[in-house]
């Protein structure tokens, strides 16, 4: 583990491309959405419970930190491999490195959203009735749940960011072209099937209509989890060869 702590401090010198970003995406993120919101309700005086119930489907906190971590991620593998392994770091060391500081910055990013998800639960929505954190998968049980579905959200964001970069070193942009398609194509295939999936989490044969109570399920963790699991040996697989150009 020592060996890894100075690609970590490597990873985060800059402060606001690394803790700093994620803080503010996700603080950001939310307060777009509150502020979209509050111009519905305000200022166009529309009927509060459709506002909450339109902002309750608000997908902003998935896209928007996943992306900039992705970004991130990506950066750091791509910036901070030829650095670390002239400073004398072995390519394991970078890779682990590298994994365990994407582990703490989701801890992180969803440190921040589940303390922002209690404050507005305190406040009743920030004493407007506008849910802007707590919305989707975040909304659908206790803050402990709201943690975990943040931290393998954003996890799974950032180990795909530098599974891309890896792929880029080791094949070019061709490779890094098709490795996108591929990842566009199954998820895609995902969101199907979790279209598909009943208030109990479990696939169903008819989606679940508009606006229907729903819930990831507990039998969703285990797949999630090996999916992280999957992309961070296929990514160490691929970064263990990587020639340094």
């Amino acid at each position: 583990m020592s060996r890894l702590i100075p690609v970590l401090k490597l990873n985060i010198a800059n402060r606001f491309a690394g803790p700093g970003m994620v803080v503010t995406v996700v603080v950001v993120s939310g307060l777009l959405t509150l502020l979209v919101g509050a111009v519905l309700r305000l200022v166009l005086d529309l009927p509060a419970g459709a506002v909450a119930e339109g902002l309750s489907h608000n997908q902003v906190l998935y896209w928007w930190p996943g992306i900039a971590m992705l970004v991130f991620a990506a950066q750091t593998i791509a910036t901070g491999t030829p650095l670390a392994l002239a400073l004398g770091a072995t390519r394991r060391t970078v890779w682990w490195g590298s994994v365990l500081t994407f582990v703490l910055l989701a801890l992180l990013a969803a440190a921040v959203l589940t303390v922002l998800l209690l404050l507005e639960r305190a406040t009743g929505g920030w004493f407007l009735g506008l849910p802007a954190f707590d919305v989707g998968v975040f909304s659908t049980g206790p803050a402990a749940a709201a943690f975990l579905a943040a931290f393998l959200l954003y996890l799974g964001a950032q180990l795909l960011g530098a599974l891309f970069a890896t792929v880029y070193y080791r094949g070019g942009p061709v490779a890094l072209t098709l490795s996108i398609i591929g990842t566009v194509v199954a998820g895609l295939g995902a969101l199907l099937w979790l279209a598909a999936a009943g208030p109990d989490g479990t696939v169903t044969v008819q989606p679940a209509g508009p606006g229907a109570p729903w819930s990831p399920g507990a039998e969703l963790l285990a797949p999630v989890c090996a999916a992280l699991v999957l992309l961070t040996l296929l990514g160490w697989g691929l970064f263990r060869r990587v020639s340094v150009r």
